[in-house]
């Protein structure tokens, strides 16, 4: 959401008269602190709002948040709404899509019918409307254009087959079904790898990848966070990427996978089937039970070079197609946004 929220606020500024209010702390918080954080992010969007006053055709650009972060959406939509704006609300999470939330029907409420809701995806689109028929104009602005990853056509190297995962590692990201796949394709696969890769940041997560490298102390790896080079080295150093989120939207370490000719393997979630199509990867059912499918999968690649490279070249493809429509997304967007005043 960081990434992405960056981009766009470049192109709007390249585009039109920009104020931006920025959040971040520059650093990981947690806690109470991050609470502050957000607070004083409130009151100086606020301030701004409100040293602005009333300006004729102004956007209220404003990333939904989820939970209890949906109170504070509504205090500053509803102001940025007195003062003539128009709401342009992003929205990152599915949370409040997968299941009714009150407070988010009351945000879209505030918001009114002159909205605009900027979505990952048009299955994301149709989601959100089906919850909420509220939320009537659309727009789709892909996260692809975050992908860190340049896309590369170097040859993978011979190799034990490798799959990886990156993430922040915990359960609603399914740390636990990418230990039970893995456990599952070292049994038909004993020479085959496993590479995680991302913060732990809970006793249970830090539990289950100590599980993993106490279990196959010469076919699992723990990488830590990575990020620049060492990001760049994972991808360069899998096969295959293992994503069974229980949480994203969207999943941008899937675009980063594709980008590196790693097919991939994800839980129907979101957008990923939009992401994954035709053969660089696939989208296992919420409902089956993911590891016994992905191993499945997984060992079947291992054993056949030609099936698997084709997947890789697919993956290449599909990333190509991504970026080109995220970078025409990215670029239409603020005109877009003038052509709906």
């Amino acid at each position: 959401m960081t990434a992405l929220t960056a981009k766009v606020a470049a192109e709007l500024a390249d585009k039109c008269e920009t104020t931006l209010v920025n959040w971040s702390a520059g650093r990981d918080v947690r806690g109470l602190r991050w609470k502050v954080v957000r607070w004083r992010g409130v009151l100086r969007t606020v301030r701004a709002l409100l040293s602005g006053g009333r300006i004729k055709d102004a956007d209220f650009y404003y990333a939904v948040s989820s939970g209890s972060g949906l109170f504070y959406d509504m205090l500053l939509v509803g102001l940025a709404r007195a003062l003539g704006h128009r709401p342009v609300l992003h929205h990152h999470v599915y949370y409040y899509i997968d299941r009714f939330d009150w407070r988010a029907k009351r945000l879209f409420r505030i918001a009114g019918g002159g909205a605009i809701h900027v979505v990952h995806c048009p299955l994301m689109a149709e989601d959100l409307r089906r919850r909420y028929p509220e939320c009537r104009q659309c727009l789709t602005l892909s996260p692809n254009v975050a992908c860190e990853i340049i896309p590369s056509n170097a040859p993978r190297l011979p190799r034990p087959f490798t799959i990886g995962f990156l993430s922040n590692l915990t359960r609603a990201k399914g740390l636990d079904d990418v230990v039970e796949t893995f456990a599952r394709l070292v049994a038909a696969a004993p020479q085959a790898r496993l590479v995680l890769a991302g913060p732990c940041n809970t006793a249970d997560a830090q539990e289950l990848v100590d599980l993993a490298l106490k279990r196959w102390p010469d076919n699992a790896e723990y990488r830590g966070p990575v990020y620049g080079e060492a990001k760049e080295g994972f991808f360069r150093g899998i096969d295959a990427f293992v994503y069974p989120t229980r949480s994203d939207s969207w999943g941008i370490v899937v675009s980063e996978a594709l980008a590196s000719g790693a097919p991939v393997v994800v839980r129907s979630r979101g957008c990923l089937p939009y992401i994954v199509q035709g053969k660089c990867g696939v989208v296992i059912d919420i409902d089956d039970d993911f590891a016994i499918a992905a191993a499945e999968i997984l060992a079947r690649w291992s054993r056949e070079p030609d099936v698997f490279n084709e997947a890789v070249g697919a993956a290449r493809r599909r990333s190509t197609e991504l970026d080109a429509e995220a970078t025409k997304e990215l670029q239409s967007f603020a005109a877009r946004l003038q052509n709906l005043a």
